[in-house]
């Protein structure tokens, strides 16, 4: 065998290794939130998404915005499942506005719990995105920024340590487009001239697909929309507007890399 066939063996076998580890990863997190389709389906109701929101007594002010049902309607339709439902668990965190994080700093317990739950998730998924992604490789000063464990946290809408890139994971979700653009201005200052940001998230697809990358993204959607207030899942397309929008504008996007079911996202200043 020449060394043109090697490569190309070596190129299949590497991406059929990487194709095997996202499966195992989508059926993994896809057990880990098995009760969400369960507890979609345990009411059903003929009636009209405004209807079913009208009926749901709550004394929570921001429940309006909580119960887009749209959202839960996408995870449906990615199960194949063809009828309107909602779940209890998405009615009582809509009826007293307590989410995860506020449970977490009232109960030291859940927060701990919480806390293992997302620094063994989050162990898993950087060594998957540092064996395919090489964006950090040049950077000598990184700053970690919206997390625990000693990264920056609460105090990034104020300002943010000075790097030649800065990362984020999983934080612009959690967030409404004025405090994400608040964010990113920061960001922007905090960065030279030939910086960047880098960020790890996953998007919304405009059209649902039945597939297990979708059903993934979908589930955790309708997690987010039950434990959080105020945030937001994008599309591409609304992620390359925000850049734009920012400060004075980034350069543009670019996706570097797809690795458990994340995008890797650089914003160029």
């Amino acid at each position: 065998m020449d060394s043109s066939a090697k490569t190309q063996t070596k190129r299949t076998s590497k991406k059929k290794t990487k194709e095997n580890e996202e499966e195992s990863y989508l059926f993994a997190m896809q057990l880990g939130m098995s009760i969400l389709s369960p507890a979609a389906m345990s009411t059903r109701a003929k009636l009209s998404a405004p209807e079913i929101a009208a009926q749901m007594p709550s004394h929570n002010p921001n429940a309006a915005v909580m119960l887009e049902l749209d959202r839960v309607l996408r995870l449906l339709v990615i199960h194949t499942v063809c009828f309107v439902a909602l779940f209890h668990q998405l009615v009582m965190t809509a009826d007293y506005g307590i989410g995860d994080y506020e449970h977490a700093g009232l109960d030291s317990r859940f927060n701990e719990v919480l806390n293992t739950a997302m620094l063994s998730h989050n162990s898993i998924v950087m060594n998957r995105i540092l064996d395919y992604y090489k964006g950090f490789e040049k950077i000598k000063q990184l700053v970690d920024v919206g997390g625990g464990c000693g990264k920056c946290g609460w105090k990034m809408f104020q300002k943010i340590l000075n790097g030649d890139a800065i990362l984020m994971k999983l934080i612009l979700r959690n967030w409404d487009d004025e405090h994400c653009l608040s964010l990113l201005k920061n960001c922007y200052e905090a960065i030279p001239g030939n910086g960047k940001i880098i960020i790890i998230d996953s998007t919304t697809m405009v059209i649902p697909e039945a597939t297990p990358a979708t059903r993934e993204a979908s589930s955790i959607d309708i997690i987010m929309l039950m434990q959080l207030s105020g945030e937001k899942k994008r599309t591409k397309q609304e992620y390359y507007g925000m850049a734009l929008t920012a400060k004075n504008g980034f350069k543009g996007v670019n996706y570097e890399s797809f690795v458990c079911n994340f995008y890797i996202m650089e914003f160029i200043k």
